[in-house]
């Protein structure tokens, strides 16, 4: 993946039951960031 080639460890990918899904990686500092598609939640 983009992140993957930068040095940036993806810890989950996730496929929610909606269609979408999320990966999750930390920033430099150790921060969780999860980005999500639309799918991942009713109300998005």
């Amino acid at each position: 993946s983009w992140l993957q080639t930068r040095g940036i460890a993806v810890e989950e990918k996730r496929t929610w039951e909606l269609g979408g899904w999320s990966l999750y990686f930390r920033d430099p500092d150790r921060h969780l960031i999860e980005l999500a598609t639309p799918g991942t939640w009713s109300v998005y």
